[in-house]
């Protein structure tokens, strides 16, 4: 009987150091993540919706065990912007940021984790060259991005003479980065009349996903259809996944399961 019960504690004695080796490899795993920040275009019109791209890697080239990933609160967040030698942190996203990073499921191991984050289009409301870095903080550790460089430029020809047009409009700035922001019929009137002018404008794609939006809201899903089914192969458009969204709601909603499960797998 002694010696059943030896062999039992021996047993719980070897099972609890396996699970604190395991724990403690995944601990050492997060010591060892690289934080990369990247955009599909580094090149962006004035007040055009920017995409950046937040990347978790392990250096080792091993999978990121969910026990690995950095907990983080918003005060652990912050995304650092240097332009013409003023610098900023720009606080709103620290929340998403961190939001995205903590409470994420990931049902199975990756190589590398991504996270799609848009900044407000007001944060970069001149001209020129911004500097942008990411950075996680724990305690006294800390994990820093690359420096990302991303060019704001003067938009021009068909461009500029739709920005000129959307500057004189109500909360012009809310316009093409916050999707769905304005049901006002004259305004809806005036969007649809420049997308119908000016169709190649850079612009006129992120007034389609607005209008598309409010379509949305109002359970117009005919014509949020129609005007989605317009961008999405679009290539690095900012709202990629939001429009994929959409669509598969719509026609989960008409009961079309067929093009429902077709865009929940593009997604």
């Amino acid at each position: 009987m002694k010696l059943a019960q030896f062999l039992l504690l021996l047993l719980v004695i070897l099972f609890s150091l396996e699970t604190v080796s395991a724990d403690e490899k995944q601990k050492l795993n997060f010591q060892q993540l690289e934080l990369e920040l990247s955009t599909p275009k580094p090149n962006i019109l004035l007040l055009e919706p920017i995409q950046l791209t937040v990347t978790l890697k392990n250096r080792l080239g091993e999978a990121i065990m969910p026990k690995a990933k950095p907990e983080l609160d918003d005060k652990d967040v912050a995304l650092k912007i240097s332009s013409n030698d003023k610098k900023l942190k720009l606080t709103q996203l620290s929340n998403s940021i961190a939001s995205l990073v903590s409470y994420e499921e990931i049902p199975t191991a990756k190589k590398q984790l991504q996270y799609r984050i848009i900044p407000p289009s007001e944060t970069f409301l001149s001209t020129g060259e911004y500097s942008l870095q990411l950075v996680f903080y724990k305690g006294k550790e800390r994990l820093t991005s690359n420096l990302l460089t991303i060019n704001i430029v003067e938009p021009l020809g068909i461009d500029k003479q739709v920005f000129d047009q959307l500057k004189a409009l109500p909360n012009f700035i809310s316009l093409l980065d916050t999707p769905g922001v304005s049901e006002e019929a004259n305004l809806t009137a005036i969007l649809e009349k420049l997308v119908i002018d000016f169709p190649q404008s850079v612009y006129s794609n992120y007034i389609i996903f607005n209008l598309a939006e409010i379509d949305f809201s109002l359970s117009n899903y005919s014509a949020a259809t129609i005007k989605l089914a317009k961008l999405v192969d679009k290539d690095d458009f900012p709202f990629a996944d939001m429009i994929l969204q959409r669509l598969e709601e719509i026609y989960s909603s008409n009961e079309d399961s067929f093009m429902a499960d077709y865009y929940q797998e593009k997604l």
